[in-house]
């Protein structure tokens, strides 16, 4: 899967899972999953996988609710962006699928739809 394809995959599925078409995430997980052959596409699925669970069991301490329930939301998704950058390389020293999957959702957070289920907890200004 190149880059382009993994970015219109992860922001066609966050902008599903956030609308509140719960189901038809899950469809669109049970598909990728069922097309999965290599290990990249398996982090890649683990990662969606995380975020559809996180925020299906309404996960508080996930990052995906740090994220939306910070009073800037952007701010704090380009810091998390940060430190998983300067934490990841010296690790891994190599790409990792399910870190792109994250590294694409922070990189967009103004391009996603602000998560149904956190709307009415949010902060009056970070509603982007």
């Amino acid at each position: 899967m190149d880059d382009e394809q993994l970015k219109k995959l992860v922001l066609k599925f966050t902008k599903t899972l956030f609308e509140g078409r719960i189901s038809e995430a899950e469809k669109m997980l049970a598909s990728f999953k069922k097309k999965v052959k290599t290990e990249e596409e398996k982090r890649i699925y683990l990662a969606l996988y995380g975020l559809f669970f996180s925020y299906t069991s309404e996960d508080t301490d996930s990052l995906l609710f740090k994220i939306y329930t910070d009073n800037d939301v952007s701010s704090q998704a380009q810091r998390i962006f940060k430190v998983i950058k300067e934490v990841s390389v010296p690790v891994l020293d190599e790409r990792d699928p399910y870190l792109d999957v994250w590294t694409i959702i922070l990189n967009n957070i103004d391009k996603i739809p602000v998560p149904h289920k956190l709307r009415q907890q949010l902060p009056s200004n970070s509603t982007t």
